[in-house]
């Protein structure tokens, strides 16, 4: 499966060329809200879910912090639609935290195809908490 982990505006650019599933992460404090932040308009979406957390873990940062119940909502709601996908787009505000961690972890526990650890060193600030709190989800399914 083709994965795209990128920021606000490139995600807001991107025309899908496939059946591609949507996952944007935005802050409480700044939701992705107006015109300007809506995806291209495509009958090519699958869905798009937006799952609404800060990029903090529990001893650092400010703000709703990711908990298990938003990793469970991000794995089922994918689990759903995943064999209806070619492309996942997985986007937060900057593309360095949080969708890296999210898109990384969906191709571990899906075997999206792609390499992890060329992810991994691709995005190499992406949220280690987020990260495996979806990991630790998604393994006791």
């Amino acid at each position: 499966m083709n994965l795209i982990i990128s920021g606000l505006c490139d995600a807001c650019e991107y025309v899908p060329k496939d059946r591609t599933y949507a996952i944007r992460l935005e802050s409480p404090k700044y939701p992705f809200d107006g015109e300007s932040y809506n995806l291209t308009k495509s009958g090519l979406w699958v869905v798009v879910h937006t799952y609404s957390f800060d990029d903090r873990n529990p001893s650092f940062g400010e703000g709703k912090l990711f908990k298990r119940d938003i990793a469970q909502k991000i794995i089922s709601d994918f689990e759903e639609k995943f064999l209806e996908t070619d492309s996942l787009l997985v986007h937060c505000t900057l593309g360095r935290n949080r969708s890296p961690a999210v898109g990384i972890a969906l191709n571990n526990l899906f075997n999206l195809g792609n390499n992890s650890e060329d992810l991994m060193e691709e995005f190499p600030d992406f949220n280690k908490y987020v990260y495996g709190t979806l990991m630790s989800v998604g393994r006791k399914k």
